[in-house]
């Protein structure tokens, strides 16, 4: 986080786009992995990488976008981008993709007010 301080400098960082993410690994002839194949370590591993990734970044990023919120000029954002997947209503009476469904659901239920 060192290099992004050093970058934007006293200005602070006015934006963050939370956009990255994993899949668990689809066959070719599936939509995701079966329930029944369903993996804990690989669960966690979209877990973390969808969910608590975005999270402890804006964690280590707070300094920064406070500072740019400081400045009065323009406040600090952080944008979380989800997925279509994160939605009841698309996903009735479908299978397959639990680890990604999740993980995106809950980034959609982590909004920042700070």
């Amino acid at each position: 986080m060192e290099e992004v301080k050093a970058a934007v400098g006293s200005l602070g960082l006015n934006l963050l786009v939370n956009n990255a993410g994993i899949m668990e690994k689809c066959s070719t002839q599936t939509f995701g992995v079966p329930l029944g194949n369903v993996e804990p370590e690989m669960f966690r591993n979209v877990l973390e990488t969808n969910t608590i990734a975005p999270l402890m970044l804006i964690k280590a990023l707070l300094p920064q976008l406070k500072v740019a919120a400081a400045t009065g000029e323009s406040r600090a954002i952080v944008v979380n981008i989800s997925s279509i997947m994160a939605s009841m209503g698309t996903s009735l009476n479908r299978h397959g993709i639990y680890a990604y469904r999740s993980s995106k659901v809950s980034r959609s239920l982590t909004p920042i007010t700070h």
